[in-house]
């Protein structure tokens, strides 16, 4: 009695159908990202408790499909979402849902995606340093996540190309950088997935 369909298959796919209740109990800051061991919500507040999300995992264990489900939890929610995806077929389905979803799928513009979120980063902790009122009421604009694919390889690949090209001032590895540090405060969020996460691997 009590037990759920989600909690007797576990560890089966949780469907759309079985989490949108819990998705509607959360808080506007909240993301589900699936079931725990007893196969109860798990979820992450990105206010209260983490600005950024990592999820390290071998290939083939679900790392697009958390990616998908995070993005379409947030789109509901009015945030705009950029999608890093250097191997151009994870989320092939946001290639056609601008203004809200920005999509890059190769080093030169994710590059350039991640030079123009460093500079709104700054943009919105000028909003917020002349605001009188709370931080959090800060008209800074829209919440953005960043669905950050192959956070290995890109990194390194980033920074391969900051130095072939010989970028003096700001670049696509500082604009990351600023996101990771100054994220939280101006609601800009990385949601990054890896094989093997680790600093080395961050850069």
């Amino acid at each position: 009695a009590g037990i759920t369909s989600a909690q007797k298959e576990f560890p089966s796919v949780l469907h759309w159908s079985e989490a949108t209740d819990w998705i509607g109990e959360l808080s506007p800051a909240e993301v589900l990202l699936g079931v725990d061991g007893q196969g109860n919500p798990l979820s992450v507040d990105l206010d209260a408790e983490s600005p950024h999300i990592l999820v390290s995992a071998p290939t083939g264990r679900g790392k697009s499909a958390v990616a998908r489900s995070v993005a379409v939890q947030r789109l509901m929610q009015g945030d705009m979402v950029v999608v890093l995806d250097v191997k151009q077929h994870s989320h092939s389905w946001a290639k056609k849902l601008a203004p809200n979803v920005h999509y890059a799928k190769d080093v030169q513009s994710i590059g350039g995606a991640w030079v123009n979120l460093g500079h709104e980063v700054h943009r919105r902790n000028a909003v917020v340093d002349e605001w009188d009122g709370p931080v959090e009421t800060a008209p800074v604009g829209p919440r953005i996540i960043v669905i950050f694919e192959e956070m290995n390889a890109t990194v390194k690949s980033l920074a391969a190309l900051d130095k072939r090209m010989g970028i003096e001032g700001y670049n696509a590895v500082q604009g990351m950088e600023d996101v990771s540090f100054m994220g939280r405060a101006v609601r800009i969020h990385m949601v990054s997935f890896a094989q093997l996460a680790s600093y080395r691997a961050s850069g």
